[in-house]
């Protein structure tokens, strides 16, 4: 048998709804309205990946998205 010498972490890119409230700690209504905001915007649409019933946002790009919304910059 053949063993496993490394195993190589990778960043997590793209979250759901879900994940990305509980990661920001806002409430789902806030979460779904921003990501509402950015598929409808040329700039941030692409950051959005939606299926069926599926949707997975690029967190980083929502990050920056919120604080260009944020009072305090």
């Amino acid at each position: 048998m053949k063993e496993v010498g490394e195993v190589i972490r990778l960043e997590q890119l793209y979250a759901s709804p879900k994940h990305l409230s509980e990661l920001f700690d806002m409430g789902m209504t806030s979460t779904r309205a921003i990501i509402d905001e950015m598929r409808a915007s040329k700039k941030w649409r692409n950051s959005v990946v939606s299926y069926d019933r599926m949707i997975r946002v690029n967190i980083a790009d929502f990050e920056k998205f919120w604080k260009t919304k944020s009072f305090i910059q």
